[in-house]
């Protein structure tokens, strides 16, 4: 179900390239599992983020790759209409604002609160990059770890850029809760996880200091 009429979309906060290329290609990081790598499918475009290992190493150098332009911002769902659409039997795509690991297994959390919630909608995210592996725990989910091409994105109902969630913007000196701050945007409720108790040898003493936004709630409380 589309966003409400006074909902329009508006320009992604980061940043992608447009390009084309005259040959098939395939890429994958070396550090996500092979799996989850990624081939052209012979669309006339293809989108990625600026600042990705794909643009920076590989585009740069193809002869057979044209940079369409280093300024596309795709149009998304406005922050204001995430709690008011229905997701019900949507394809949603996630634009993915960082790969820092705790971030990520943050937004794995609220992605399984989306999926209780929607459990008919279809979601993908783009721009996992490193931490691939992580949003394919969820085995509903559809990931473009570092490009998606035209045809692919046009699949998609929503697209929605996650770092116009609160306090992302200020992440650098405030530490955000991705969890906790999806799941109040889109008027979730967190899931309910197992209780969790560490494993040890005798003798052996484990304790973890959390960083940054870091999900404590992933972790058996007698080791944080």
């Amino acid at each position: 179900m589309p966003a409400k009429p006074h909902h329009k979309l508006h320009p992604a906060r980061k940043k992608f390239t447009r390009f084309a290329s005259k040959v098939p290609f395939q890429f994958g990081l070396p550090n996500v599992s092979s799996t989850l790598g990624q081939s052209s499918d012979g669309s006339p475009i293809y989108f990625t983020r600026t600042t990705s290992l794909l643009r920076q190493q590989a585009l740069a150098t193809a002869p057979s790759v044209q940079i369409k332009s280093d300024a596309f911002h795709p149009r998304v769902l406005p922050r204001a209409a995430w709690s008011e659409t229905d997701f019900a039997k949507s394809s949603v795509l996630f634009l993915i604002p960082d790969d820092a690991l705790g971030d990520c297994v943050g937004m794995v959390l609220f992605f399984r609160a989306f999926a209780q919630k929607y459990p008919d909608a279809k979601i993908a995210v783009l721009n996992s990059a490193s931490a691939s592996d992580i949003f394919a725990t969820l085995p509903q989910i559809e990931i473009f770890q570092l490009f998606i091409s035209s045809k692919q994105l046009a699949r998609f109902d929503h697209v929605i850029d996650l770092s116009e969630m609160e306090g992302w913007d200020t992440i650098a000196q405030m530490p955000v809760n991705p969890e906790e701050s999806l799941c109040t945007a889109f008027a979730l409720s967190p899931i309910t996880l197992p209780a969790r108790q560490p494993v040890a040898k005798p003798g052996m003493n484990i304790g973890i200091l959390p960083m940054a936004s870091s999900p404590l709630r992933t972790l058996p409380p007698a080791l944080v």
